[in-house]
């Protein structure tokens, strides 16, 4: 199971925290400002420094942290986390998929 966590503007401060809480650190951040399909689109400054992907791993769990930028609007309490079930046989996301339609 992976965890991806969505924050508005704040991936940084979360990750700081979650690397001290669990005594972890973070890799693999790109920033959006990493990504020259973005640069392109010249956005506003504060958002090339956002966090576009990064990941940790809490005791076993990769957990995926990234900023959702306060532009987008799309971000809405409640829907800031997904959970990635990813089973070891492929047969078995094929029931899964299937019980919860």
């Amino acid at each position: 199971m992976e965890i991806y966590l969505n924050f508005t503007n704040q991936a940084e401060t979360v990750i700081s925290f979650y690397e001290k809480v669990f005594n972890t650190s973070v890799k693999n951040v790109l920033r959006f400002g990493d990504d020259p399909s973005v640069r392109e689109q010249k956005p506003p400054e504060d958002l090339l420094n956002l966090i576009m992907y990064s990941e940790l791993m809490i005791d076993g769990t990769r957990v995926l942290v990234s900023d959702v930028p306060q532009q987008t609007k799309t971000l809405v309490k409640g829907n800031n986390i997904t959970l990635v079930i990813k089973p070891k046989k492929p047969n078995i996301s094929l029931k899964v998929s299937a019980r919860m339609v």
